[in-house]
């Protein structure tokens, strides 16, 4: 349970932080390139203003004004064409500075004329079209230096990011051993309270039942006797279930795996519940192929079994069928435990694989339970790395499934 709480505190955080660091990085990229999107169209505006040149001569002296476009003194991948009222072109400025082929410039041409729109883009170009006396003037400028610089950044950035996600990553993991110890803490000391508990409990509910049953050799049966051996029974099993449960939560120091005869297994613990079928009249299936193998600990693997066999057996009704089933299938091993009945309300899913939850109260009380046989389960099949769910149609059947 602390280990579940750690991951989903570590992936919290770093989804956060993830989050957090794309949005920046989309923010900053996607608003430089509207920025050198809008610099590249003012700058084509400018030049479509000077029919394509983009320095203008000083009608006085003749010589070239370097003062017009001080801010674009750097730009000089860019090109015009002049076109006619009919598209055809009328003279071209700074063509012959590029790489493109004639077949290009056609394609470029014809996108642009399809488009029919006054600006855009076309693979490495930006294009600007404005009118003119003469027909109009398409200005091009290449963006593909600048779109690689900015590429340049973010990868830089991305790297750099990801260098520190890293970092933080550790740091975070770490936290979270630290955030979860008061919790760890305090889980360890209510485990051992339980354990403690249980096993002090243990000694004076022997020398009750013992005391009861040498009075019933005295006197004889005796109903007041009677109530106080069932209770002590009742007891027994309460502090044993709570040993077990304390027993799996500490899986790694008390369960040792091994390869076994998984239906052979499962077989022995359902041959004692073939006498409580043939008692209560209920139909009792078996499913289950021979030489199945499967690495774990055979004994908690019956356990479970049982655990499940006699929740179906108790809560099945009168004349009621429950089934067992084994299958081996792309390596896993799946196990059924089927029963007719009442069945189990979808809220209660997840809810039944907690101690001491039971969805009707008065009915465990009548079967004996005490909500603890499913989470004891739910441990042992976290201890095998499996998964055991359940699926239910109320008033109709149950089936729960563990998958290994």
């Amino acid at each position: 349970m602390i280990k579940k709480l750690r991951i989903k505190f570590v992936a919290i955080a770093m989804g956060s932080l993830c989050l957090i660091f794309l949005l920046l990085i989309g923010a900053i990229y996607f608003s430089m390139q509207i920025r050198n999107e809008r610099q590249t169209y003012r700058f084509m505006e400018l030049i479509a203003d000077n029919d394509g040149e983009l320095l203008r001569r000083n009608k006085l002296s003749g010589d070239l004004d370097l003062q017009t476009f001080p801010n674009f003194r750097g730009v000089s991948r860019h090109f015009s064409i002049k076109l006619d009222h009919n598209n055809q072109i009328l003279s071209s400025i700074g063509l012959s500075d590029t790489d493109l082929t004639a077949d290009e410039m056609s394609d470029l041409l014809d996108y642009i004329v399809k488009k029919n729109k006054t600006n855009g883009s076309y693979h490495q170009y930006q294009y600007l079209i404005a009118d003119k006396m003469y027909g109009k003037i398409l200005v091009f400028t290449d963006y593909s230096i600048e779109n690689s610089l900015l590429n340049r950044l973010i990868y830089t950035c991305l790297s750099i990011g990801g260098i520190g996600v890293l970092i933080f990553f550790v740091i975070i993991v770490l936290l979270s051993y630290w955030a979860t110890k008061p919790i760890q803490s305090a889980f360890d000391k209510q485990k051992q309270f339980i354990s403690d508990a249980s096993h002090e409990l243990k000694t004076p509910l022997t020398i009750i039942n013992t005391n009861a049953s040498v009075l019933e050799s005295q006197v004889g049966d005796n109903k007041w006797l009677g109530y106080i051996q069932t209770n002590v029974l009742r007891m027994n099993q309460l502090v044993n279930e709570l040993l077990d449960l304390t027993r799996m939560e500490n899986t790694k120091q008390i369960l040792t795996f091994h390869k076994f005869n998984l239906s052979k297994a499962i077989l022995n613990s359902c041959l004692p519940f073939e006498s409580t079928a043939y008692e209560t009249g209920k139909h009792f299936n078996l499913s289950i192929p021979a030489e199945i193998y499967y690495y774990g600990n055979e004994e908690s693997m019956k356990q479970m079994i049982i655990i499940l066999l006699d929740n179906a057996f108790k809560y099945s009704n009168p004349d009621g069928t429950v089934s067992v089933s084994l299958q081996s299938n792309n390596g896993k091993r799946i196990i059924k435990v089927y029963n007719t009945g009442s069945g189990i309300d979808r809220a209660d899913y997840q809810k039944i694989f907690e101690r001491f939850y039971r969805s009707d109260a008065s009915r465990a009380r009548n079967t004996g339970g005490y909500g603890l046989g499913l989470a004891i389960a739910k441990s042992i099949t976290d201890a095998h790395k499996g998964r055991i769910s359940v699926e239910s149609e109320n008033g109709q059947w149950t089936t729960f499934t563990i998958t290994l």
